[in-house]
C-alpha cells in the first residue's frame, strides 16, 4: 500500500525579489503669518476731545483763581499744553 499524499490547499511559496522603497516624506504645514492692522494714529475726534477737555479744565481753574481773565489765560494754557502733548504722543 502506498503512503497517502497530503492535499495541497495553498500554493507553494514562490520566492520574489525584495524591493526597498524610501519612506514617504512627512508633510508639515506652516501657519500663514498673521496680519495685524494697527491704526495709523489717533483720530481727529479723539484729539479734539483731549484738547477741548484740557482747555475746559484750564478755564475752570483759571476762572476760579482770577475770574474771566484767568479763565481765558487758563483755557489758552490748557489747550496749548494739550495740543503739544497730543502731537507728541499721537503715533504711539
Amino acid at each position: 500500500m502506498a503512503a497517502p499524499v497530503p492535499a495541497a490547499y495553498y500554493a507553494a511559496p514562490v520566492e520574489q525579489p525584495v524591493v526597498y522603497r524610501p519612506a514617504p516624506r512627512q508633510v508639515t504645514y506652516r501657519q500663514a503669518p498673521r496680519v495685524v492692522r494697527r491704526n495709523a494714529g489717533r483720530s481727529w475726534q479723539k484729539s479734539a476731545i483731549i484738547i477741548g477737555s484740557s482747555a475746559g479744565i484750564g478755564a475752570g481753574v483759571g476762572g476760579a483763581v482770577k475770574g474771566k481773565k484767568g479763565a481765558l489765560i487758563g483755557a489758552a494754557i490748557g489747550g496749548g499744553a494739550a495740543t503739544i502733548w497730543d502731537q507728541a504722543t499721537r503715533r504711539r
